[in-house]
């Protein structure tokens, strides 16, 4: 974090000031991950890595400032092998490290990971796999064809550059709620005094000051206010019409990105089996209010299913399948890559999906 809240920060300060302390940071943290493991780490011989392609590249090593700059193609899409004493992991020395390939620039390992856990790339059943995150993950396809994508959500979900955002840690508030005298219910993570309101919070919150006419379909408050109160105190909580915007933004990415590949697939959302949702962060989230706001599509909930930290999953499954690592070979060899920035009317219909469109005065719902 202290390189950046985001990957292009990272990037840019490693092709500024070198990469090597954003290595050595995470290979720290790696191996105090390890300790916490109830075995003799000497006895360690294996190890298989997931990411985002600047994190694991900066990982392995690998130069990232490729992926800062047009076309951000990484150094390496492929998979790679270390052994554990090149990478200073404190485990068996001559212990393998496993970091599965890359898909693109911005679709990484962590990608190819969910969807070996989902089996997306097996059966004839069109699936969605999104994994939401800064940079938010979307696959679209079958054992015949794969699409994937990714989108520029940031990290407004995860509490960054909102005015009282938190990551999801002790205190943050975590579900929102208002009742048609606007008074506010929320639970907090621990059950501990609030601290500010993390990203399923934040989710909960918009989606009822719009049931609530608090704001309007264009994000905007429908009375005098410059803010909405969320936890009365000497420094209350609040949540502005910029913490609003910020959020808009992401959602609209993610909503485009979901939309655009369902076309590019020739298909409608009635015609998609099954949206996987995974990830930290979706696994918490109020799939309803999600919704509304617009950040998933309007399916039905039986459509819709949390596989929670999907990237690990597949992770642990190439570690321990040798059959697993063929499937990985295959998935990362016949899914293509689609850059949202490069469709025709991008801005346009980016635009289109910053707006609250269920809430709309033109809206049928």
């Amino acid at each position: 974090m202290k390189y950046g809240n985001d990957v292009i920060s990272r990037i840019t300060h490693a092709r500024d000031h070198g990469q090597e302390p954003l290595e050595r940071e995470i290979r720290k943290a790696a191996n105090e991950m390890i300790q916490s493991i109830p075995v003799e780490p000497s006895k360690i011989y294996e190890t298989v890595v997931v990411g985002n392609p600047t994190m694991r590249d900066l990982f392995f090593g690998i130069p990232v400032e490729g992926l800062g700059e047009a076309p951000y193609n990484p150094f390496r899409k492929t998979a790679i092998y270390k052994n554990a004493e090149e990478l200073g992991l404190a485990i068996n020395p001559n212990a393998i490290v496993y970091g599965i390939p890359l898909i693109s620039g911005f679709v990484g390992a962590d990608c190819i990971g969910v969807v070996l856990a989902t089996d997306l790339h097996k059966g004839p059943v069109i699936r969605v796999a999104i994994d939401i995150g800064t940079n938010t993950e979307i696959v679209i396809g079958n054992n015949e064809k794969m699409i994937a994508t990714s989108c520029a959500s940031g990290p407004a979900f995860e509490g960054v550059g909102i005015k009282w955002g938190v990551g999801g840690v002790g205190g943050a508030i975590k579900n929102v709620s208002i009742d048609e005298d606007l008074r506010v219910s929320y639970s907090t993570i621990g059950d501990l005094s609030p601290i500010g309101i993390c990203g399923s919070g934040l989710i909960d919150l918009l989606a009822s000051m719009l049931d609530r006419g608090i704001i309007d379909w264009r994000g905007r408050f429908t009375d005098e206010r410059n803010e909405f109160v969320v936890v009365e105190r000497d420094n209350p909580i609040t949540f502005t019409e910029k913490d609003i915007d910020k959020l808009k933004l992401a959602k609209a990415a993610i909503s485009l990105g979901i939309i655009t590949l369902v076309k590019m697939y020739n298909l409608t959302l009635d015609e998609v089996n099954k949206l996987y949702l995974a990830g930290g962060f979706g696994n918490f989230i109020d799939i309803e209010n999600a919704k509304k706001i617009g950040l998933l599509p309007d399916i039905e909930l039986v459509r819709i299913e949390k596989v929670g930290n999907a990237a690990l999953e597949g992770a642990r499954e190439a570690l321990l399948s040798k059959k697993r690592r063929e499937d990985v070979d295959y998935i990362s060899n016949n899914i293509e890559h689609i850059s949202l920035e490069s469709i025709q009317d991008f801005s346009y219909e980016y635009m289109k999906e910053l707006s609250f469109k269920r809430y709309s005065p033109d809206s049928k719902q």
